[in-house]
């Protein structure tokens, strides 16, 4: 591997004779529910690394995930449970897992809070959220990895991509602030595969719904361009913002999901238990302190 670091850019470069999942996508079959559902799942795990709001890094922005961005590898534990990788993925091996890689951004929202838009000039056209289609300069850039997540959740499910180097939504539509954008998508997916396992699950239409949705930063774009009262739009868009990463991760079908991989204890939501456990042990240490000090002075 290679490292290079100067005062705004870290580069790491690593071997990796493996494949990306589009070209695992392409060159292999359908594979089973749980083995699509696996790959879901590491997605999120690593991006949950990159979203750390509480991390000295601060919360790293992808700017351009996509299926030819994750790659692919395959493990087998060894005797010390250790995880010792294959050089080339196989479909028919069930301990898969996926990297993502690629250029990414950071910044700090502890330091800067008040910091919401900011810029990437990185992206696929058919990962872009539509704020960003419309206005490059200003966008969230977390909503807009969010959009690109609910992209990957279906080509993953489907075994398939989407058109590439196409928009998911004309400006048409865009420009319609009425029109529901899950809608749209819908239509698509049945286009695809009208017996998709994704309409049999209520909690993952109800996560997509959420995700393919009107953003903050796109009121603000239309009520410039079209001259409507910001207030109207807030108060048709208000309570169907997309979700944040926090919400994406809280969300039912992901823990549903964990209980179909039989994950015990939850990946996703480590950091905030072990706060937790910690919190209550110093609870009760300080209790036990103060019994002790009020016994002292009764003595």
């Amino acid at each position: 591997s290679f490292i290079w670091k100067n005062e705004n850019n870290n580069i790491v470069v690593t071997s990796f004779l493996g494949s990306d999942l589009q070209e695992f996508i392409v060159e292999n079959n359908v594979p089973n529910v749980r083995y699509r559902y696996k790959l879901i799942y590491s997605l999120l795990r690593g991006l949950k690394c990159l979203y750390c709001k509480n991390c000295k890094h601060g919360i790293i922005t992808h700017c351009d995930l996509k299926l030819e961005n994750l790659l692919v590898s395959n493990y087998y534990t060894d005797k010390n449970k250790n995880k010792v990788y294959y050089t080339y993925p196989n479909i028919k091996n069930n301990n898969v897992e996926l990297k993502v890689f690629d250029i990414s951004s950071e910044f700090n929202l502890k330091n800067n809070k008040t910091r919401k838009d900011h810029e990437c000039n990185t992206g696929t056209s058919t990962y872009i959220s539509p704020e960003r289609q419309l206005n490059h300069d200003k966008y969230e850039i977390v909503k807009d990895d969010v959009w690109a997540i609910g992209v990957l959740i279906i080509e993953i499910l489907l075994w398939r991509m989407y058109p590439k180097y196409n928009y998911i939504l004309s400006k048409n539509e865009i420009y319609n602030y009425n029109l529901r954008w899950f809608d749209v998508i819908k239509s698509d997916i049945e286009g695809y595969d009208r017996e998709s396992i994704i309409f049999k699950d209520d909690l993952l239409l109800d996560l997509l719904n959420k995700i393919f949705i009107k953003d903050k930063s796109y009121d603000n774009f239309i009520s410039k361009k079209t001259k409507i009262d910001r207030k109207t739009l807030t108060k048709l868009h208000k309570e169907d913002y997309r979700i944040s990463f926090d919400e994406l991760f809280k969300h039912p079908w992901i823990k549903n999901l964990e209980e179909k991989l039989n994950i015990k204890n939850s990946k996703l939501y480590r950091q905030k238990s072990s706060k937790k456990r910690n919190s209550k042990s110093k609870s009760k240490s300080s209790k036990k302190r103060n019994s002790k000090s009020k016994s002292s002075k009764k003595r």
